[in-house]
């Protein structure tokens, strides 16, 4: 079994991946299953009710271990468990890692295209969709 640090997640929402604002996160690999990724985010109860809906819904996530610089990993699997803990919610996600398809980069740019962006908003739709952000 292993573990590691989320630095950041996005689940994906329709065609567009989002970010979750989580104050502590946690993923582990068991090495046992079909889906041996459990990963653990506490988040602000306000996400609640957004995230319900997606119970037992399998979900496309991007995650970030360790070091922000780190590339996404990209899960897929299900959100099995949301628990209040006082201010906060626990959600829990189990799944499997994904190799992304080498040409993932240039389909995402072209349909990025197809749907009319351009300049600055193709550049910040591209950096959301590959789950990368402008470091500071």
């Amino acid at each position: 079994m292993k573990s590691f640090n989320v630095v950041s997640i996005h689940l994906k929402e329709n065609t567009e991946y989002y970010e979750l604002n989580f104050s502590e996160g946690i993923i582990i690999n068991s090495e046992i299953g079909e889906d041996p990724w459990l990963i653990e985010v506490s988040l602000k109860n306000s996400w609640k009710d957004r995230l319900e809906k997606y119970l037992n819904q399998d979900i496309d996530i991007l995650v970030k271990i360790t070091r922000p610089t780190n590339n996404p990993a990209h899960f897929v699997g299900k959100l099995v468990d949301i628990n209040d803990v006082e201010e906060f919610i626990s959600v829990i996600f189990k799944g499997r890692l994904e190799t992304r398809d080498p040409n993932y980069p240039v389909d995402l740019l072209e349909e990025l295209l197809d749907k009319g962006y351009s300049g600055e908003d193709l550049v910040d739709r591209f950096r959301q969709n590959l789950g990368t952000r402008k470091e500071s």
